[in-house]
């Protein structure tokens, strides 16, 4: 028999009327939603920051296979490439079928896009001293080790190369004439370097936060800081003039 005063037999959170156990209140739910947001906010410009430092390893990777390619070249040849080597080093990166129409890994920061079959974002110096025009590894008389071989193409802000004057071949059978050094350094790309011309590049610079990457004769890869002069004289192949850069 039950007793006059039994408990009854279903219990509730006295402190909480109406509320069923096991649910969340409004304030409990926004402190999840914020907590969420915040690691959200933690954890996002780390995963960026890992993905930019792969890319960054992959363009490194980009310029030193050009650059082993360009020693291979010369030493088959007894000359460089001069302005045509996009076209004269595909046999030497494996590339030896090309027909003016495959996308060229190695020609492209990862950093900026996919590959395709135009972009050229590695260039040399168009000065009358660079490498770009050097006939021997002999002629850069300021060192291997010392003088800039290639160099990132500014690019804008989306990613697209500013135009060039173009003989109208297609894809890298096109030459590289080279950019001009635009203040004595680079500027990250977006930003329009001061007195560059419209039409026929602006000079060098890159999308990798705070630097650029270039290529050495002796096919080192560095980085220089945007905005830090000294960018004609790693350019120039017989001037005298040296600059020391991290590695």
């Amino acid at each position: 028999m039950r007793p006059p005063f039994a408990p009854p037999t279903e219990t509730w959170d006295r402190g909480r009327p109406g509320r069923a156990p096991g649910a969340f209140t409004l304030v409990e739910l926004l402190v999840v939603v914020a907590t969420i947001a915040v690691l959200v906010g933690l954890i996002l410009p780390a995963v960026q920051k890992v993905r930019e430092t792969a890319a960054r390893t992959r363009c490194t990777n980009h310029l030193k296979q050009i650059g082993l390619a360009y020693h291979q070249y010369e030493e088959a040849h007894r000359a460089l490439p001069g302005i045509g080597w996009p076209r004269q080093l595909l046999p030497h990166l494996e590339q030896a079928r090309y027909f003016g129409d495959s996308n060229i890994d190695l020609y492209v920061c990862p950093t900026r896009r996919r590959p395709d079959a135009r972009s050229l974002d590695y260039t040399g110096g168009n000065p009358a001293n660079s490498a770009l025009l050097a006939k021997r590894w002999a002629d850069v008389t300021d060192g291997l080790s010392a003088t800039m071989l290639l160099g990132e193409r500014w690019a804008n802000a989306d990613a697209s190369l500013p135009p060039r004057i173009s003989t109208g071949l297609f894809g890298y059978l096109e030459p590289d004439r080279g950019e001009a050094v635009m203040n004595d350094t680079a500027y990250p790309d977006g930003t329009v370097p001061p007195g560059s011309p419209a039409v026929g590049g602006r000079g060098f610079g890159s999308r990798h936060p705070g630097h650029m990457n270039l290529l050495l004769c002796d096919g080192s890869v560095r980085r220089l800081a945007h905005g830090r002069t000294g960018l004609a004289a790693l350019v120039g192949r017989n001037d005298g003039l040296t600059v020391q850069l991290p590695e």
